[in-house]
């Protein structure tokens, strides 16, 4: 079976193309679960990322 055209070519994720920034004026519009929820998703795409090698930043640093 013939691999599919995109993985022909591999290219490195970092984890700014994973990241999602508020402003500060967006930040303070979300709710206390919102922020949960994206605090919990930036942990996961930073946990994946270093499962695979790529070592960015610490997580506290958010």
């Amino acid at each position: 079976m013939r691999q599919s055209v995109l993985w022909k070519k591999l290219v490195s994720v970092s984890f700014e193309d994973v990241a999602v920034d508020f402003t500060r004026q967006e930040w303070h519009r979300l709710d206390l679960a919102q922020r949960t929820m994206h605090r919990d998703v930036m942990l996961e795409n930073y946990s994946n990322l270093v499962s695979v090698g790529e070592d960015y930043c610490p997580p506290n640093s958010w």
